[in-house]
Parts: structure tokens; sequence; C-alpha cells
């Protein structure tokens, strides 16, 4: 009997979609990464990325003419409404077809998705061990009850099974076939993700409580294996590496240097990190190797705005890694967020101030973004204690180019007439704050 595996990497019709397809970063890596484990175990894979503009109709016909025996959708807060779309475009061709969605939303809000009638099974966090089991049990070998990190509706009752502990050992992991999504319209060939966790606690950010706060990763070893191989494969020097906080392990990265200074290869790549992740040395390591630019995630150009999200950082720390960073040859690329819970319009103006000056002083790529209260953060889950009224109507408007908050000190109106100064002074070309569309928030 053939056991294929249709996995659909879905795209909400906004312009957030549009803005993405013209500048999209990153292949969907975590979708691939479901892809490998599943051939592993004999499934054949087909892998869409709806955000390049794979229609519904290009869908349907996948379904049709191909007949897949499970269908995955991997999905974001913001592209939740497509991902839904997608599902019931694929059952009205085979009403029979198994619908598992996974991703960062319904990882903290599976019961909408259960209920839409599109969707049999979510899987929650980290899907690879999770999916095997999934497919064990819907051929019968294993009770649904027993597969840890998956929710499900028996009848009308909700059922969310006991949490699957995070992977360890990622070297384990096989290799990601990025053959199955190697369309144009990507960032670069070669992107990769080689640890998962993140040690930082910023209340924006969910990515803590989607993949722990213990930071684990692959060894240097394995990650140059496959940078040298994918390079190789693909003819294109150049990778980026889309870990949240790349530098947490110093052994770690300046072994992988001294890795890629060996090779003879000359290869240029860059990375995400925050300011107190990096020291002297390894930023003059990083640029040897041929790091061209490094992701820090600012946030906030007023100090006590920075203590209240526990970002952990000092201005000061913010301005001498960003010195360093540009005296060693490399370019930063900063993020700054407004609308923070304790936000002032002082606060903000300090902000755009600082992203301004980092712009002008250092030639950074500074993009300046609105607070997004996503599920499963701490703004999320402790909105009214902040004083955060979320405003939005839809999961469609949870985008960080959009204002869907107002807070105790401005209202949601104020904050949409900063972010529209904001823009006008990026299109004027006054030397204002840049957006920079594949530059999201690091940790």
């Amino acid at each position: 009997m053939a056991r294929r595996a249709l996995l659909v990497a879905s795209a909400g019709e906004t312009f957030l979609k549009e803005l993405a397809r013209r500048n999209s970063a990153s292949q969907p890596l975590g979708l691939l990464s479901v892809a490998a484990v599943l051939k592993v175990h004999g499934w054949e894979v087909r892998v869409l990325d709806m955000l390049l503009g794979v229609s519904r109709e290009a869908l349907r016909r996948e379904v049709a003419d191909w007949r897949p025996n499970l269908m995955g959708i991997s999905t974001s807060t913001e592209d939740f409404a497509g991902a839904l779309a997608a599902a019931r475009e694929a059952r009205q061709v085979d009403p029979r077809l198994p619908v598992v969605v996974g991703g960062p939303h319904v990882s903290f809000e599976p019961e909408e998705a259960l209920r839409s009638g599109w969707v049999d099974y979510v899987v929650m966090r980290e899907g690879e061990a999770t999916i095997v089991e999934l497919v064990i049990a819907m051929e019968g070998l294993l009770p649904l009850s027993q597969v840890r990190g998956l929710a499900y509706l028996d009848g009308n009752r909700l059922v969310v099974n006991p949490p699957r502990p995070f992977l360890e050992g990622l070297d384990q992991l096989p290799l990601s076939p990025f053959r199955l999504a190697s369309g144009r319209g990507y960032l670069a060939s070669t992107t990769i993700v080689s640890s998962r966790g993140c040690p930082g606690g910023c209340i924006f950010c969910a990515s803590g409580a989607l993949s722990g706060r213990r930071y684990r990763t692959r060894s240097a070893e394995s990650l140059f294996g496959e940078i040298y191989y994918r390079c190789q494969t693909s003819g294109d020097n150049y990778f980026v590496l889309f870990d949240d906080t790349f530098t947490s392990d110093l052994h770690r990265v300046h072994r992988l240097c001294d890795l890629i200074l060996q090779c003879g290869r000359k290869l240029r790549w860059r990375c995400n990190s925050r300011v107190d992740r990096v020291d002297s040395a390894l930023l003059r390591h990083l640029a040897e190797a041929g790091c061209a630019a490094i992701h820090f995630g600012i946030e906030s150009g007023d100090q006590k705005i920075l203590d209240s999200i526990s970002k952990g950082i000092t201005l000061e720390e913010i301005e001498r890694t960003v010195a360093e960073t540009v005296a060693c040859g490399m370019t930063p690329m900063c993020s700054f967020i407004m609308g923070h819970p304790a936000d002032t319009e002082e606060s903000v103006r300090k902000t755009l101030d600082l992203a301004r000056r980092f712009r002008e002083q250092y030639r950074a790529v500074a993009a300046v973004s609105c607070l997004v209260p996503y599920p499963g953060t701490a703004v999320w889950r402790n909105a009214e204690r902040l004083g955060i009224a979320i405003e939005a109507r839809s999961w469609s408007a949870y985008d960080i180019n959009n204002v869907i908050i107002s807070t105790r000190n401005l209202s949601q109106d104020r904050l949409r007439e900063l972010a529209f100064e904001v823009q006008e002074l990026v299109f004027s070309g006054r030397g204002s704050p840049a957006v920079d569309a594949t530059a999201g928030p690091a940790g």
C-alpha cells in the first residue's frame, strides 16, 4: 500500500503574504525535518510552499492526482486562516484524507483547528517523533492516547495528550530533504536551524514556550557537514543560520568557524544572536570565517523598557556590541519593537532615535515592528495584568506590520500614528530606520 504524505506550508491572504512572497526568508525548515523522518520510515513525501504562490487550485490538483494518504500543514498565527483554507480545499477533493496541523500557533491553540471540521489531529511543539507515532496509531498499532504531544477530538471531547519531552541528540535527526522545497524566491539556497531552545526570557517571544528554555544543539561537525554538502550541491557559497540565538554555545561556534576556515572554500553567511552572547574574540572569529551580518534583537532604546520586558541586556552592551560588530567588518542587523506594555511616547521616541542613529553611525540595517501578543508569549498570557488590550478580531491581523493593541500609555490610534510616522520616514529616505522583511526578531 502506498504511503504518501503531502506537507504544506500555509499562507494567509494578507498583505504580509505578498510582502513575504517577494522577500521570503527560508525554506519551510520545520516541515522539511518532518519530511525527513517520514521518508526514513518509508513514506513518499511532497512539499508545497503556499508562501511562494502555490494556488489553492494547484493544491487541489495535487491531492486529486497524487492521492496522498496523509496531509500535514504547518501554520503560524497570521497564517492560521490559510491553513484551514488549505485543509478545506484538500478535504473537498478527498473527504477521507487525514489532516494534521502543526506549528507555533496550534501548539498553544489546538481546539479551534480541531473544531473547524477540516482538521483531525494537532501536533504540538516538536513534530518529528510525534508524527511517526501518529502514523503508527493511524494504522491501529498504537492507541492515540499514548501519542504524546498530540491533540484530537474524541467525539465532541477535546483530548490533549501529555506533552512530549524535547528531542535530545539533534545530530541523530536525518538530513532534511531540502530539494523538496528548492523553488525560487528564498533568501538563500541554504538555510539551516542547528539548535533548539532559547535561554532568553523576553515576554514578547514564544520561543522558550515552544522549544524549551534549555539550549540544545547539533555538533559543529554535523552542522559544518550539512553546510558544506548543501553549498557544494547548490553551487552557492552563501548560507543563513536561522537559530534564535546561534552564539549561545561559544565553544561550538568557535569550532564551526575553525572548520569553515580549514575547508578551503570561501563561504559567506549570516546568523542571529544577542548582544550579551558574543564577545570581541568571537566577533573577530565570525568575521574571519566569512560571517557577513549578525542580527541582534535590540527591542528598545530605553533601559527601563528593556528591564520591563525581561530582555536582560543594557544599552551599554548594545552600543559596544554593535560598534565591535562593525569594527570587525560585519553588518549589524538590529530589530526594534514599539508598543511594549510600559512604552510611553518618550520611550518610543528613544527607540526610534536609537534605530536612526545606528543606521546613520554604523550603517546598520534597522527594522522597527509593532508588538504582537502571539499565543504562547508572556504578553499573551498576561495581557490584562500588563495593561494590554488586544483589538484584533481575527488571527490574520497578528503580524508585526499591524497595530493590534492598545496599552496603558498609548492608544491603538496613537500607536498607528507612530507606525505611520516610521513608514513615512523610511520611504522619504531621510535617514530613518529601515524595515527589512527578512530580519525577524532575534532572541
